[in-house]
């Protein structure tokens, strides 16, 4: 039996550890860095990785911490999932996220350690791909949001494309929380603006840092009502609970004037950013404000709570690839009626048997 995690760490010759044998490291690395995506903080990861895990044949955690010597420079949070008896390379259930490095490294050293990894990638698939099948194809996400990372992801994009990336563009959809809360406000979609001050009048609307076993079993109890049935494993949602009292997420929740829970959303935070992760409301009140009212709480919450930025969702469009459904067009519209900012994310397929880095 292969053991691939230590395969791998092995590529890198000394120049990376395990980040499971690295315990604080993770969290030292985010708390040094100006702008900390959702996507790479350790709950956003344990969660998805315990989503994924029940959805595969097998998920091994591949994530590294990036030494130079002795000196900590950097994290990459990377994993094999095993689906159909073939290893892919993947972000948990996401897409590959490039490396992140502390903001005090160099554009030459940051170039040298991306190289590295997907040197290490490509050595660990050619050098088994005959005992043990493992895809040559993966995707890579490189979002142009926050200038403290932007031009590390440029350089991760160029490593891509000489590899042989093939891009695609992807829209997010974010709220710029820098602004003035009557700004932002002022932004919405204008048909949004009346239905927030109804739902305000009509709910009691409740934001909760801290969540009780009760009301987040009746969040839970929620969404499978709404869903029709259980989507997800329990050990997700005590997860997502563990955030929320670990006071890094957040749990907005609206009731009827007889105490009955009739929708809520929960969003995953790091220090500077929100998303909007999970929501359920009340079948029977599609025709009302509900959502819209938890949307409009939680901006200005995560604006009170000093967040930088907000990511709502992605914009689908009819002409993208693959073709999205009338659900998710009609989503996005939902969810582009509350961002202040488009954001341009690519989407770059690769095929480690094409391409060579240099």
């Amino acid at each position: 039996m292969l053991d691939l995690q230590q395969l791998f760490v092995n590529e890198f010759n000394g120049l990376a550890k395990l980040a499971n044998t690295c315990p604080g490291t993770w969290q030292e690395i985010s708390s040094s860095l100006s702008y900390l995506p959702v996507a790479y903080t350790r709950d956003s990861l344990e969660y998805q990785y315990a989503y994924m895990s029940a959805f595969v044949d097998e998920l091994i955690d591949i994530s590294v911490v990036l030494y130079q010597k002795d000196r900590i420079i950097g994290f990459w949070p990377l994993s094999l999932r095993k689906k159909d008896g073939v290893y892919e390379f993947a972000t948990n259930q996401g897409a590959v996220l490039p490396p992140v490095y502390l903001p005090t490294i160099s554009e030459r050293l940051i170039k040298k350690y991306d190289s590295l990894c997907l040197e290490a990638m490509k050595k660990l698939y050619d050098s088994n791909k005959d005992k043990v099948s493992i895809s040559s194809k993966w995707v890579t996400t490189v979002s142009f949001l926050a200038s403290n990372i932007l031009s590390q992801n440029i350089l991760w994009e160029q490593k891509c494309m000489l590899l042989g990336a093939v891009p695609r563009v992807l829209h997010g959809l974010y709220v710029d929380l820098s602004r003035e809360v009557k700004d932002i406000h002022g932004n919405l979609r204008k048909s949004y603006r009346s239905l927030i001050n109804e739902g305000e009048r009509l709910w009691q609307v409740e934001v909760h840092d801290k969540v009780s076993d009760e009301v987040f079993e009746e969040f839970h109890q929620l969404h499978i009502a709404v869903s029709g049935r259980v989507t997800r494993p329990q050990d997700t949602w005590e997860l997502q609970k563990r955030a929320i009292n670990d006071g890094q997420d957040f749990l907005v929740t609206v009731r009827d004037g007889e105490q009955v829970l009739r929708g809520g959303g929960l969003f995953e935070c790091s220090s500077t950013e929100g998303c909007y992760a999970v929501g359920a409301y009340d079948r029977n009140l599609f025709d009302k404000p509900v959502s819209h009212v938890v949307q409009w709480t939680a901006i200005k919450h995560l604006k009170e709570t000093g967040r930088r930025w907000h990511y709502v969702g992605q914009r689908f469009y009819p002409g993208d690839i693959p073709s999205p459904t009338p659900k998710e067009l009609q989503i996005a519209y939902f969810k582009e009626g509350f961002a202040t900012d488009t954001v341009l994310t690519l989407l770059l397929s690769v095929d480690l048997e094409k391409g060579a880095l240099r």
